[in-house]
């Protein structure tokens, strides 16, 4: 009798090949998130900076990241993913560089928006060259490990940062980047496929659609940490506005390109169109969850850094742990299920953390609860970027992940300026019973994508089947 069982899809070496080096870029492209803030006190007393040049040693990267990742992998799908991804490798690893040996402090801007700049390249690929080389239905394992890698070098960061600037100085977070940036260009330069030309999309350039996407998405991403550093000034009322009026132009015009880079009927795709929301609002919930916490506990329980540093810590170990589990159940269960079961899960425990905060939950470990939340979240974002790609042309990857990245990237930001708003004006406690509702809220793009004929689950069950 034949088994019901169904036959294991071996992943090929090329794919594991391909995760190492995505997973090494994304350490180079995401190592300045966390460790650059712990070193910047020192980096502005050592280069003399004012305090608004300190501002842009940060902003510049951010700004550059945020307003490219588009353009990037539209860029991406023209010209192929590899050179685009070791260009921004090679950006990445030169600009660091250059920082280490840089006494003006605008020259450090700069260098950092060249950074940003490579990181978008860097980020923007990571995803899609997976898609490359990873068959469908085991598409969520090289997720999964990219987010876990991400996750943990992340949460590290600020450590490694701080042992760094106290012994050796500032420019050591910067000197260490650089040859882990030069390894992971040579690596990927061996490692990563070439794809065919005739597998690239190819058509006129969009040039107005990248000028308006670069201008919405910097705008709004200005505006959202503007707010929460200095409140509702003049200017960031005018980046609104500036966002406002770029993100009007960018519908008009992507309306009308024949090759746009940003693909409006990705959006009006049920499976797609409620993905991309789900992802911003859990994004939303989410994405404020560790700045909140290291603020409360440092300002209002006095907590040392080494304790908060435990603290968050957990929460990196509980996304590394959902790599491992969201690239099992990918096969198992529809992107659906999958995504709605987390967000549910992030919505309780989102709730546990108010409720723990506000003392009828207090006896459950905050390091227990972080660590939930990071599992929950790891497998939403695992299972929520493979199912993006499920049905998808291929050579479109690049527009497809760029914008589910462009999506988190701006969520993330205004995450973390109305949660530290809400906790200063309100308190902690209602602050997460907001994140809580808008978990909630993530619920209904999440269910109400719908399937797609083409999930894993379905074509394991055809298989079976026959």
């Amino acid at each position: 009798m034949p088994s019901d069982r169904p036959v294991p899809v071996r992943i090929p070496r090329a794919a594991w090949l391909t995760v190492s080096s995505t997973a090494l870029g994304l350490v180079v492209a995401f190592s300045s998130v966390s460790m650059v803030p712990v070193a910047l006190p020192a980096m502005i007393e050592d280069l003399d900076a004012s305090a608004v040049q300190g501002q842009w040693f940060l902003l510049a990267y951010l700004l550059a990241c945020s307003a490219l990742i588009l353009v990037a992998g539209r860029v991406a799908d023209a010209c192929g993913r590899r050179p685009v991804y070791l260009t921004g490798l090679a950006l990445c690893t030169a600009s660091v560089a250059g920082i280490t040996v840089a006494t003006d402090p605008w020259l450090v801007v700069a260098l950092r928006g060249l950074q940003g700049l490579g990181a978008a390249c860097v980020i923007t690929n990571s995803t899609a060259l997976l898609v490359e080389v990873f068959p469908p239905s085991r598409l969520a394992v090289g997720i999964g490990a990219n987010i876990g890698i991400m996750s943990v070098a992340t949460a590290v960061g600020p450590l490694v940062s701080g042992v760094l600037t106290e012994g050796v100085g500032w420019r050591a977070v910067f000197a260490v980047a650089a040859p882990l940036g030069l390894v992971g260009f040579v690596w990927a330069a061996f490692a990563l496929p070439r794809v065919p030309r005739a597998l690239r999309r190819t058509g006129r350039p969009d040039v107005a659609g990248a000028l308006t996407s670069a201008t919405f998405m910097a705008a709004v991403v200005f505006a959202a940490n503007q707010a929460g550093a200095s409140g509702w000034t003049p200017t960031v009322i005018g980046a609104l506005g500036v966002a406002v009026v770029a993100g009007v132009l960018l519908l008009v015009v992507e309306r009308r390109a024949g090759d746009p880079v940003v693909d409006l009927t990705l959006l009006r795709e049920r499976f797609r169109g409620a993905a991309y929301g789900a992802t911003g609002l859990s994004t939303l919930a989410e994405g404020s969850v560790a700045v909140v916490v290291v603020w409360y506990l440092q300002q209002d329980r006095g907590a040392s850094p080494l304790e908060v540093g435990v603290q968050v810590t957990a929460l990196a170990v509980g996304t590394a742990a959902a790599s491992l589990v969201a690239g099992r159940l990918s096969p198992l269960f529809s992107g659906r299920a999958l995504t709605t079961a987390a967000i549910g899960g992030s919505t309780l425990v989102l709730t546990l953390i108010a409720l723990h905060f506000a003392g009828p939950a207090e006896f459950v470990p905050l390091g227990a609860l972080l660590c939930a939340i990071g599992l929950t979240g790891g497998i939403f974002k695992t299972a929520n970027a493979a199912a993006l790609n499920v049905g998808g042309d291929a050579g479109g990857a690049g527009m497809v992940n760029g914008m589910r990245v462009a999506v988190d990237n701006t969520a993330v930001t205004v995450a973390v300026a109305v949660g530290l708003a809400i906790t200063g004006s309100a308190g902690v406690v209602v602050c997460f019973a907001v994140l809580a509702c808008l978990s909630l809220l993530a619920l209904v793009p999440a269910w109400n994508r719908g399937l797609h004929a083409e999930e894993p689950f379905r074509l394991r069950g055809a298989q079976l089947a026959a």
